[in-house]
């Protein structure tokens, strides 16, 4: 019999049961993992069925199991290797509410439908980025009226104390100083820059949240960084040709207030600053990109935008996203969670991660087998939530936690 939440009662309330065999992934906080290198205190993505609410959950033990047999699961989006008694959320055509059923148990009439809808994850809008938060070694320059600068200075508090002046760019003042004086300088100055020395053009340090995560994408997705041979000047490039493209990342460059160079293959900005600030949060070239812890806190929308900014990128029509990145592919399929997408990809000399929505099911008769167990499987124990997701050849479904603690 189906057991069903309208009851009050799920799987994980009845004590250990289950488990998934070795070789099986599960998705958290550092990209997809093998279910058998899962340790205490491990992030996953976990779901509490009734109001589909995904939150990242801490792992509170793994077991070890070495049943007999196992069910086989193999459909489209679906590859599962259960111990008979794994149970198995679903929902159904006529039914949405998330029951569950053993996977020795499934019903041969039944049509199952995994469950492929719930909440994306997100939170307050990020309303503006400021450069200083992620910059290590910069100085601020703050532009005046007039030709002189001293009724800037008088204007300044005691104890707020420029580093040197230029006279055709202004006070420039240490991270420390601006820190402590930042309300009185901005108050006082007709415009702030960003830079690293004095040789340096100040460039914009603060902007609109969605610019800067749309800025963040096509970077990360079509940017370089070039340094020069005096390892003083850099440069941030995005290549991109495609006409409506190239109109897009000239309307967010604009938009930003950044001054760049273009040719008909890419844009390029000259900063020191910024290369050092884009190659820490997003890596150099192409093997070592990344996501920026910054985006786990931005409001889902924004989270979308990002998406899809790496999709027009890097991806294709059909919504499948390319990357040589390790890293990055992991943090693909966390946005696509986050977003409320179930991912699933392929890895061989690269990533592809398919960001499309494919509600996925199977019926017992013609998806489902049985296998020898000849591996281990794993129980996983879960904070608060009992749903995860996981699975085999670069799919994930939502499965049920041994138990949760």
């Amino acid at each position: 019999m189906d057991i069903s939440t309208e009851r009050g009662v799920t799987p994980t309330e009845e004590g250990r049961s289950g488990g998934l065999a070795a070789g099986t992934n599960v998705l958290g906080a550092d990209g997809s993992s093998p279910v058998e290198q899962l340790v205490r205190g491990d992030r996953i993505y976990a779901m509490e069925p009734l109001s589909r609410t995904v939150k990242l959950k801490r792992v509170v033990d793994v077991d070890r199991i070495e049943p007999a047999a196992a069910v086989d699961i193999d459909a489209q989006r679906a590859r599962l290797r259960l111990a008979p008694g794994q149970y198995v959320p679903f929902v159904t055509d006529d039914i949405d509410l998330v029951r569950y059923q053993r996977a020795n148990r499934l019903n041969e009439r039944h049509r199952y439908r995994f469950i492929s809808e719930w909440d994306p994850l997100g939170s307050p809008r990020t309303e503006v980025v400021d450069l200083t938060d992620h910059a290590t070694e910069y100085e601020i320059v703050a532009e005046y009226n007039g030709s002189h600068g001293h009724s800037f200075r008088a204007a300044l508090p005691a104890g707020c104390e420029p580093k040197r002046r230029h006279k055709q760019v202004g006070y420039a003042f240490d991270p420390a100083t601006f820190d402590v004086y930042r309300e009185a300088i901005d108050a006082e100055s007709t415009a702030l820059g960003i830079r690293t020395g004095a040789k340096e053009r100040p460039r914009p340090y603060r902007f609109a949240g969605d610019d800067f995560i749309q800025l963040l994408g096509w970077f990360v997705t079509e940017g370089s960084i070039y340094t020069g041979s005096d390892r003083n000047s850099a440069s941030v490039k995005i290549a991109q040709e495609t006409p409506r493209y190239r109109d897009t990342i000239r309307r967010l460059l604009d938009r930003l207030g950044i001054a760049y160079r273009e040719d008909d293959r890419s844009f390029r900005i000259g900063s020191n600053c910024y290369g050092q600030i884009f190659s820490r949060l997003c890596g150099s070239d192409s093997r070592s990109k990344r996501l920026p812890s910054l985006v786990w806190d931005c409001s889902s929308a924004q989270k979308r935008l990002l998406l899809e900014t790496l999709l027009a990128g890097d991806g294709n029509e059909k919504r499948t996203y390319y990357t040589v990145s390790n890293r990055l592919a992991g943090q693909v399929l966390r946005l696509c969670v986050e977003t409320g997408v179930t991912p699933a990809y392929h890895s061989r000399d690269d990533w592809r991660v398919y960001c499309r929505h494919v509600p996925s099911g199977f019926n017992t008769s013609t998806h489902c087998s049985w296998v020898d167990a000849t591996q281990p499987y794993y129980r996983i124990v879960l904070e608060d939530y009992p749903l995860f997701l996981a699975g085999r050849n670069g799919t994930f479904q939502w499965l049920t936690a041994a138990a949760i603690a």
